[in-house]
């Protein structure tokens, strides 16, 4: 099993790739340092990764709408969720936005619940780690069941492409058009065509920020709901 690592905390990486690279049949083809760096090493790559070991809290480009791309683009790449932020709606809206599993970081190597999480996806199973308690299969079923249908709303009501798609998501990670067109392997041109419909569409007539705007009202991007954690964050998350 090949893994992508996306986290923008050198330390957690390090942590995990170490980790993972003690399993036997698991492998780390590369690590990224925040959500566009992912989605263009993914556009990059001739052999993709099978799994995807994802963070939510990111300075550029968040987790969810990482998440979001990668489903829509590559939906047979499994992606384990591995954050510090373990609140059920934190979960709630991992899986909603396409997780496979769910691992929280705090002491992760202790009770090999990311070989749990690993093997579970394996047999296309959802996974959280048995320290989640609050989170169950029925708000699971909930919270799939109304992002599909949010999802599903949106793609109708706008009739957009899959290209206009990854065009909105690439948006948000607000990075400049030549930039865009590298990722996708298009000219800017097409890029700035496909922003331009994509004003038309969503009818907006305020260009980029438009186009976010309007994406993140009708719910098809979402940002993470985190809690500010006291005393400058987690700092034992790896204490064995």
């Amino acid at each position: 099993m090949n893994f992508l690592i996306v986290d923008d905390n050198s330390k957690h990486a390090e942590a995990a790739c170490i980790y993972i690279k003690q399993i036997k049949y698991c492998n780390i083809i590369g690590v990224a340092n925040d959500g566009n760096e992912a989605i263009s090493f993914l556009h990059k790559q001739k052999i993709l990764p099978t799994c995807v070991l994802l963070d939510i809290e990111m300075k550029k480009l968040n987790g969810l709408t990482t998440l979001l791309y990668i489903k829509t683009t590559f939906p047979a790449i499994k992606v384990i969720i591995f954050s510090s932020h373990y609140e059920t709606y934190v979960i709630n809206d991992a899986f909603a936005e396409g997780a496979d599993a769910f691992i929280w970081k705090y002491k992760f190597k202790q009770y090999n619940y990311l070989i749990n999480a690993i093997q579970h996806i394996q047999k296309n199973e959802y996974y959280w780690d048995e320290r989640i308690t609050d989170f169950t299969k029925d708000l699971l079923k909930k919270a799939l069941a109304e992002r599909k249908e949010q999802l599903t709303n949106f793609r109708k009501g706008f009739n957009l492409s899959k290209r206009q798609e990854q065009v909105i998501i690439l948006n948000a990670a607000r990075i400049n058009i030549s930039e865009m067109a590298t990722i996708l392997n298009i000219s800017e041109h097409t890029i700035k065509n496909s922003l331009y419909n994509l004003n038309q569409k969503l009818n907006t007539p305020f260009g980029r920020n438009g186009i976010f705007d309007t994406s993140f009202m009708y719910g098809f991007l979402k940002f993470p709901r985190l809690k500010k954690r006291s005393g400058g964050g987690v700092k034992a998350i790896f204490i064995s």
